[in-house]
């Protein structure tokens, strides 16, 4: 099991997975990642960042 402690899911270039965020998902939980701690940057952030990870 793997675990990222610190991560910027609302950050990244999705253009290798079609921008698609749960396909990502689906290749980190293949790459055997099974929790995330994402981290915002600010405050202005936080609330698109918790309905993308929620």
């Amino acid at each position: 099991m793997l675990i990222d402690s610190h991560c910027h899911l609302d950050k990244l270039d999705l253009s290798p997975y079609q921008n698609d965020f749960s396909s990502f998902m689906q290749e980190a939980e293949a790459n055997q990642i099974e929790h995330m701690l994402c981290i915002s940057i600010d405050l202005e952030a936080y609330p698109a960042m918790c309905d993308l990870v929620a």
